[in-house]
């Protein structure tokens, strides 16, 4: 740590400001809340991605039934 004058320029002061952020960084001080995930997002983003999965099984169960449905109404009248 060093000592500050007076006569410090702009400069100077933003550089041992830098520094000393640098330092709260590496130390791991600041906010734990920039770093850590809201509770619960992951299981959502999961239940979403579960919830679409099963979405395009059904849409892919339908369209087999309904193209068999017109194959065989084209063929049975």
């Amino acid at each position: 740590m060093c000592l500050k004058t007076t006569s410090d320029s702009p400069y100077q002061k933003q550089n041992d400001q830098d520094q000393e952020d640098q330092s709260d960084s590496a130390a791991g001080i600041g906010s734990p809340g920039l770093t850590v995930a809201p509770g619960g997002q992951g299981a959502n983003e999961q239940k979403d991605q579960d919830d679409d999965q099963d979405d395009s099984h059904n849409i892919f169960l339908l369209s087999s039934f309904l193209k068999k449905k017109i194959i065989s109404s084209l063929f049975f009248f």
